[in-house]
């Protein structure tokens, strides 16, 4: 039986993931292993990754034919490179999927053919909403990142009312926001908190924070949200991110930084960074 489940937020780092899993077994990531070098995040390089990345987003593919080359390039060698190490790993690896993941199997069939044929027992792909049971009482209820609204009928009728819960989200929960993944995300959870009566713990990734935050929502009293450090800093894609590990036992939940393998904690979400919608990295309101 799995003792230990090892939970991790965004890793667009290729070394932040290596290290990750040469340390850890039986890891869920958050979503968002897309990963780029760190030169792309240089001014002149980051301006024009942007641009290019905006236009594929909306179909639109009037791009100078050398941009086009150089942000495939980028995207796809990063993207075999990081599979490549989640297989050869060996480690049993869930991807929830994250829209950045999305976007790479989206744009490039190159990607998306990579990631088909690498998936095994042990490495598993979440795509749509699922419900997993790890161990005897433990139950996961997996959000990946999508658009349109989530189907929960099936997976609210399998709720066992007295394992312990979880939800594992790409995005966070926002109620009041024209963003609407982060708003059927709030539904979703919403309906779960509905049919399950105990207290849910809710981790999510997408925000980049530069430290690993808890916080509640009044209008969900029952869920305490976590979301681990994925980023330095602003300009980040730091290697230190921090892992939550979730007990199967009892559900006991610790954190731990990845690089060290100490226990760390968690810090109090201020409140001001709920309004925000974009990433807690170093926080500049939006």
């Amino acid at each position: 039986m799995i003792k230990y489940i090892y939970v991790v937020g965004d890793t667009h780092n290729i070394k932040s993931l290596k290290i990750i899993l040469e340390r850890f077994d039986n890891i869920i990531s958050l979503g968002d292993i897309a990963a780029v070098s760190k030169n792309i995040f240089k001014d002149e390089n980051l301006s024009r990754y942007k641009k290019v990345w905006k236009l594929f987003s909306k179909n639109k593919y009037i791009i100078n034919k050398n941009d086009i080359g150089w942000f495939k390039k980028i995207n796809t060698n990063s993207w075999i490179k990081q599979i490549s190490n989640i297989k050869n790993s060996n480690k049993n690896f869930i991807l929830n999927i994250g829209n950045s993941d999305l976007a790479m199997i989206n744009f490039f069939p190159e990607c998306k053919n990579y990631l088909k044929k690498s998936t095994n027992n042990k490495f598993k792909i979440i795509q749509k909403p699922e419900i997993k049971n790890f161990g005897k009482n433990i139950q996961i209820i997996f959000l990946p990142y999508q658009k349109k609204k989530y189907n929960l009928d099936k997976i609210l009728d399998k709720i066992h009312p007295d394992k312990k819960m979880f939800i594992i989200a790409h995005c966070p929960p926002i109620e009041n926001t024209n963003k609407e993944y982060y708003k059927h995300n709030y539904d979703s959870i919403k309906k779960i908190s509905k049919r399950y009566k105990q207290k849910i713990i809710c981790l999510h990734g997408h925000m980049h924070p530069s430290f690993s935050y808890i916080y509640n929502l009044s209008s969900l009293p029952k869920v305490v949200f976590l979301c681990p450090k994925a980023e330095e800093n602003l300009n980040g894609f730091g290697i230190n991110n921090h892992v939550i590990r979730i007990e199967t036992l009892e559900g006991k939940v610790k954190l731990f930084d990845s690089l060290t393998n100490k226990e760390v904690s968690f810090q109090d979400l201020p409140k001001e960074y709920l309004n925000n919608q974009c990433h807690w990295n170093n926080f500049k309101k939006t």
